[in-house]
């Protein structure tokens, strides 16, 4: 009976929205042109997606920060001197690290024949060096 409550349920909501359609356009056509809306209502979305899978979250950051630094360890062991060369690598893969994803985009944008470059390049490159200082700098087993 259970699963049969859920399926009508959901073909209600489905056909409301569908047959609303214009009219929840229309409010999302009003919603996003309030100023300012743009950019606080992906943020508040986040920040709640962040907030509800916590644990995936830090898990995830967790693992990619292990595997950061497994890299720059291994990088530091191929330097030919010992004293500072995490230090180096570090600072050598914060600048490679942040510069590779515009990169990509640009080459991307390329290959489809556009004329125009990529216009959020200094800051998609200012929001990858910090968020990769962040994990290279705070170490989470204290």
């Amino acid at each position: 009976m259970d699963n049969m409550l859920t399926v009508a349920l959901v073909v209600l909501i489905s056909s409301i929205v569908v047959f609303f359609s214009k009219e929840f356009g229309d409010l999302f056509k009003k919603l996003f042109a309030i100023p300012g809306m743009k950019l606080f209502l992906p943020l508040i979305f986040a920040t709640g997606l962040v907030a509800y899978y916590e644990s995936w979250v830090y898990l995830g950051l967790t693992k990619f920060q292990d595997v950061l630094l497994g890299l720059v360890e291994k990088l530091a062991s191929w330097m030919p001197f010992r004293k500072g060369a995490s230090d180096a690598v570090k600072i050598l893969a914060l600048m490679v690290f942040s510069f590779l994803p515009v990169m990509a985009i640009d080459f991307w944008i390329k290959k489809k024949k556009s004329y125009d470059s990529f216009r959020y390049a200094g800051l998609t490159i200012t929001i990858v060096w910090l968020f990769l200082a962040v994990l290279l700098t705070i170490n989470y087993r204290y």
